[in-house]
């Protein structure tokens, strides 16, 4: 008798830009993110706040700003009020990738 495979979400790469377009309006999972590397955790969590309009100083952030070009625009540097302006999905998302990457 075989053995049903256990069926694991697909992740499908993303077009354009953006590695999830869809965590403003979507919980992602830990088992999409955990396969994810540092980097990948990284660009993630960041990539909702670049949506949000957050104004990256790092060079790491202002080298993901170049990649996202007119998809993205800077107006707020102030990493916990652009977080306060999260819908529900973005909170959830940007703390379960923080748990992933404080874990690492």
């Amino acid at each position: 008798r075989l053995l049903e495979a256990k069926r694991w979400p697909s992740i499908t790469p993303a077009r354009g830009p953006w590695l999830f377009p869809d965590s403003s309006s979507r919980y992602l999972s830990a088992t999409e993110l955990s396969s994810l590397s540092s980097d990948d955790l990284w660009r993630a969590r960041n990539e909702i706040f670049a949506r949000r309009g957050f104004k990256f100083t790092s060079e790491r952030g202002m080298e993901l700003a170049r990649r996202l070009g007119s998809d993205y625009r800077g107006v707020d540097d102030n990493q916990d009020r652009v977080f306060n302006s999260m819908n529900q999905f973005e909170k959830a998302n940007v703390k379960l990738i923080q748990s992933i990457e404080s874990g690492r």
